[in-house]
């Protein structure tokens, strides 16, 4: 992954998804405390496990997935067939 047009390449592509109209998940209506407590230490714990074993592909794979979910969620959503609303009779 050290060859320059690879590089240059993510640049810009991450560069146009920063400018695009893709609708990303936020994280701020996120409820962490939903379940109890023992889902989000183990979850803390799995997550810190691998973190520590291979951290720059972790992250990078974490990352990369948010990255794609905008394009895959929008393209999702436009195979899903509109639902029609027929009016009512009098």
């Amino acid at each position: 992954m050290d060859h320059p047009l690879v590089i240059v390449l993510a640049v810009y592509t991450l560069a146009l998804l920063m400018v695009s109209n893709f609708k990303y998940r936020s994280f701020k209506r996120l409820r962490w405390r939903r379940r109890g407590p023992y889902p989000s230490s183990a979850g803390g714990i799995l997550i810190s496990t691998v973190l520590v074993c291979g951290p720059e592909l972790t992250l990078f794979l974490l990352f990369l997935g948010y990255a794609l979910s905008g394009p895959v969620e929008t393209l999702v959503a436009a195979q899903k067939p509109e639902e029609t609303v027929l009016p009512a009779e009098h």
